[in-house]
């Protein structure tokens, strides 16, 4: 059995995908597996991932197009680690990942370790992140994540929507015993490609974040989730995208906006809690007023002055 699992999920990612599997093969370890999973590419994504030959990959391609939920769904049933890693199709590892966690994770044993990642731009500019490991500072993406199998295993992603990570990155880290934090960053993910799956601007997407939190949101409504964290990075979630929804400005922003803000108000009141949080600053709130009060215009212009400054 190998110690460390790596599970890729690609689409359509021809001109990444090489980068992605050889970032994972040439970490400094053999203990390793690797899992890729094409969903049904219509480019030439599955004819690179079928040439290569290492017995570490695990090849599977799908003949119909399920969506990254499905397929990492499937790949956690599959693998065999002792711990459990993501990565997408367009990203790739730095070459020091399973070293660093490795050296890291021997004196604790965590359940969970969290790692900051690079924001790589089209010009190689790179930003790094600044995350935590409290629920509201981790990031919800389930890839800046090293995850005890049992850990990883009892977590689902959503299928068939967008935002299918924030479930699993939440529920995850309920379930975890003990989180570490790793500063360095050790992801690299890219920004502003084209036909990246979280670059579109539409409003509608946005409205997935209601189904993609469901089962969050009933699992707090039951004390099945009491850490207060959590039920704050999903007041996070839902004013974040009401108001992409809202900036998108097409013809259905608003009644996006209102459907997500009417999902966030049942759980716990729109200016209730979180607007109490110390990490909400006084614009925020201000726009959350706005929103919440069907100030579209107003809204907009605050929206505009704060994404331009």
């Amino acid at each position: 059995m190998p110690k460390y699992s790596v599970i890729i999920s690609a689409y359509n990612v021809e001109k990444y995908i090489n980068q992605a599997i050889d970032s994972v093969l040439n970490q400094k370890t053999d203990n390793i597996e690797l899992l890729v999973f094409d969903d049904c590419s219509t480019d030439n994504t599955a004819n690179i991932i079928n040439a290569y030959d290492d017995p570490k990959i695990h090849k599977y391609l799908s003949f119909k197009n399920v969506g990254p939920g499905a397929g990492r769904n499937r790949m956690l049933s599959k693998a065999t680690g002792e711990y459990i890693m993501f990565l997408d199709g367009d990203d790739y590892f730095e070459p020091n990942v399973i070293e660093t966690l490795e050296k890291y994770n021997n004196h604790n044993q965590y359940d969970l370790v969290v790692f900051n990642y690079n924001r790589v731009y089209p010009d190689g500019q790179c930003v790094k992140s600044n995350v935590g490991k409290r629920a509201n500072t981790i990031y919800t993406g389930a890839w800046n994540k090293l995850y005890r199998a049992e850990v990883a295993k009892g977590g689902r992603f959503e299928e068939s929507i967008y935002f299918e990570d924030v479930r699993y990155a939440l529920e995850t880290f309920n379930l975890a015993k003990n989180v570490g934090l790793v500063d360095q960053a050790l992801v690299g993910y890219r920004q502003k490609r084209v036909n990246q799956i979280t670059g579109g601007t539409d409003a509608k997407r946005h409205l997935d974040i209601v189904p993609a939190t469901k089962k969050l949101v009933s699992d707090i409504e039951r004390d099945r989730i009491t850490n207060g964290d959590i039920l704050e990075e999903l007041n996070s979630q839902f004013f974040t995208h009401a108001f992409l929804a809202l900036m998108a400005k097409d013809q259905d922003s608003k009644k996006v906006m209102d459907s997500i803000i009417q999902a966030q108000k049942s759980l716990n009141g729109w200016n209730g809690k979180y607007s109490d949080s110390k990490m909400i600053n006084l614009k925020d709130k201000m726009l959350m007023l706005l929103m919440s009060g069907h100030q579209y215009k107003l809204a907009q212009m605050l929206g505009d002055a704060l994404l331009n400054n």
